[in-house]
């Protein structure tokens, strides 16, 4: 099974990117973190790319040139870029979902930007997941309460209706959207996003015992903080 991968993604801008982190450390430094995540996380999905794994697409608001340009800087060139409406998150997702099944694929994982430290095999684990008949959607837990991941096989507006986004709740309200989808759901391997304060010091942490091949664009920006 050959998935299709949905990057969501914005370009990194002062006074709009982790406004929650901005708060701690200045808008200037968390737009300048906020792009090597990106960078990071496209290099990880790129590398899946590559070994045939999956297909790559970065998914992006806003659409202007200036945001292409920002974001093609970040992201290697063998993915690419799509632009995605929607007023708010859920929507765009659907949006995103519709247009990656709608080219063909089998089934569709969307993955957020705020994950340099994100591993390919928790990707895998989640597409092999996918790949059984007996699921038909795929979440990925983060440790604040949301998801990093999630995956399905048809374009369910469902799971993405009635979410408050961006609160402690969103998987919890998510697996019950599924659940009155009558969507069978498998939970991937947790995984933490990178938002805040509390975060970021478990990002350095990671990074310090680990080997310096793990997130080297997140690395070089915070060096340069």
């Amino acid at each position: 099974m050959k998935p299709a991968i949905g990057l969501m993604c914005k370009p990194p801008r002062a006074g709009v990117s982790k406004t929650r982190l901005a708060a701690s450390i200045g808008a200037e430094a968390a737009a300048r973190l906020s792009g090597a995540f990106l960078a990071d996380v496209a290099e990880t999905l790129g590398g899946l790319q590559a070994r045939g794994a999956a297909d790559v697409t970065a998914f992006h608001k806003p659409a202007d040139a200036d945001a292409v340009a920002q974001m093609r800087a970040l992201i290697p060139a063998s993915i690419p870029l799509r632009a995605v409406g929607g007023d708010e998150l859920g929507a765009a997702m659907l949006a995103a979902i519709k247009r990656l099944l709608g080219a063909g694929a089998p089934a569709a994982l969307l993955i957020g930007a705020d994950l340099p430290t994100l591993p390919a095999a928790l990707v895998s684990d989640a597409t092999a997941r996918l790949a059984s008949p007996d699921v038909d959607c795929v979440f990925g837990p983060s440790e604040d309460g949301g998801y990093y991941l999630i995956g399905l096989k048809l374009a369910r507006a469902e799971v993405f209706t009635g979410v408050r986004w961006s609160t402690a709740r969103v998987l919890e309200e998510s697996l019950e959207r599924a659940a009155e989808a009558g969507l069978r759901v498998s939970l991937a391997p947790p995984w933490f996003d990178v938002d805040d304060w509390d975060g970021l010091q478990r990002l350095k942490a990671d990074l310090a015992a680990a080997g310096p091949e793990l997130a080297p664009h997140t690395r070089l920006a915070l060096a340069e903080l």
